[in-house]
């Protein structure tokens, strides 16, 4: 059975920095915060690169309000990206399910760093994309 490791968002709603969570565990029993701070947000970034074309589904009332519009001080990024790693533990010999889950901000995604037995999914459409295909 495949896990899920590593979750990268880009320009996805509120996330407007490039974002990676790390899992190191069996999976996501919870995703806690206070109020206002994304956690649905990481729930639909999952729904959405692995497929979701309903703006409604993504809490939205069209396709480009998955984009990060921008506030007052920061500008929009023009564009989402999200990437899911997932890996099956017996052929990946790094996977540690008893470490602890973390969340790192970075400035940029860590160029070359995909794993032996980790397949990827990114979905990255710019801004004006085809809403009937949703990219």
């Amino acid at each position: 059975m495949l896990k899920l490791k590593k979750l990268q968002i880009l320009g996805f709603k509120s996330f407007c920095d490039r974002t990676e969570l790390k899992f190191h565990g069996d999976g996501v029993a919870a995703i806690i915060g206070p109020n206002g701070c994304g956690k649905s947000n990481i729930a639909d970034a999952i729904s959405w690169v692995l497929g979701e074309q309903s703006a409604k589904t993504l809490r939205g009332s069209r396709m480009e309000d998955v984009i990060f519009a921008g506030t007052r001080d920061r500008k929009p990024t023009g564009m989402a990206e999200v990437s899911l790693t997932l890996i099956d533990p017996e052929i990946y010999a790094g996977f540690d399910a008893n470490a602890p889950t973390e969340i790192d901000i970075q400035d940029e995604m860590p160029g070359g760093t995909k794993e032996e037995g980790a397949p990827s999914l990114s979905r990255r459409p710019l801004a004006g994309h085809n809403p009937a295909t949703g990219f």
